[in-house]
């Protein structure tokens, strides 16, 4: 049997390119993606936050009182199963998971809180269960399957990501979300041009400014492997400076601290200096998200410890 080729490896149509590129304009590029969706009820929009922070006890506070005053809201329990997950508390997300079916309230957001649980815990396969019940019912989701990929990704399950990848219905694979996580697992098993060449594909696709910038930043992270840290220091900074004329100099977005710490990494490997009130600000940045339990915290203490190692700039003497 002829093993068939990766889809992404067949060249593009140019006519869809074409289209491609003026939805791209009309949307105004990637700056219309917001970190916290306008759809959301305003009330789960902290809750949301909370759970960004990891903390978890206290977004298990809010989402309670907010189903309390709104018993049968279907993101709001969506969002206490994944909680109870992330907390460790299974059994309690698969109570709320059964009575909310019973209740009527079935819909994709609870298969995905459920497969998100499932996936917290390290039951991946009773989250590839719940994700085949999710589609024989005509409730599957992409989403369902990012959970799954996030989990199996904590763990180190890099290569049950690709074959979760590779089995996966087509209309899935084709997204740009699951594409750059999948680029990521491929970056971690040290197949950098494989990464790099997914990443880019996505680069080109419809999809959120969270999407485009992961993609960016495996693309800069599979970079310092292959020993080009100044061409990775240069992507990030693409990325860095467009955050920085938001309001909240993008620090509000899942994916800054893996920024900050990979321009971090980038300049200690190159040697590429930094001015001190830069220095002083991506210190202060990191402390702040190691406070607050963000983003990954090996990587945020070895950004820290890395600062110190990147020179400064050559002093400029006048004639």
């Amino acid at each position: 049997m002829v093993k068939r080729r990766p889809w992404w490896v067949y060249k593009r149509n140019a006519a869809a390119d074409a289209r491609a590129e003026a939805e791209k304009k009309a949307r105004g590029g990637m700056d219309r993606w917001k970190p916290l969706p306008d759809s959301m009820h305003a009330k789960l929009k902290p809750v949301m936050v909370l759970m960004d922070a990891k903390r978890h006890g206290e977004a298990k506070e809010m989402a309670a009182d907010f189903l309390e005053k709104n018993p049968k809201h279907r993101l709001g329990h969506a969002m206490l199963i994944r909680i109870h997950g992330k907390l460790g508390e299974i059994g309690l997300s698969e109570h709320l998971f059964d009575h909310a079916m019973r209740k009527g309230m079935e819909c994709w957001e609870m298969y995905c809180g459920m497969v998100d649980a499932y996936a917290s815990c390290g039951q991946f396969e009773k989250a590839l269960q719940t994700i085949a019940e999710a589609e024989a019912t005509g409730m599957g989701s992409a989403i369902s399957y990012l959970h799954l990929m996030a989990g199996l990704y904590s763990e180190g399950e890099y290569g049950r990501i690709e074959k979760l990848y590779t089995e996966m219905p087509m209309k899935y694979q084709t997204k740009s979300s699951i594409i750059v996580k999948y680029a990521d697992a491929l970056r971690k098993m040290r197949r950098y041009d494989e990464a790099v060449e997914l990443a880019t594909l996505a680069l080109g696709m419809r999809g959120t400014l969270g999407d485009k910038a992961t993609a960016k930043m495996v693309i800069a992270y599979s970079e310092i492997e292959r020993g080009n840290p100044g061409k990775a220091y240069e992507v990030l900074c693409e990325i860095y400076e467009r955050l920085s004329a938001r309001e909240d100099g993008g620090i509000g977005f899942r994916f800054y601290p893996r920024l900050i710490c990979g321009m971090v990494f980038a300049c200690r490997r190159g040697m590429i200096p930094q001015p001190n009130p830069t220095i002083a600000h991506w210190r202060s940045t990191l402390e702040t998200m190691r406070r607050e339990g963000r983003g990954k915290e090996s990587d945020v203490i070895d950004a820290l410890r890395c600062l110190s190692r990147i020179p400064a700039p050559a002093a400029q003497h006048g004639l």
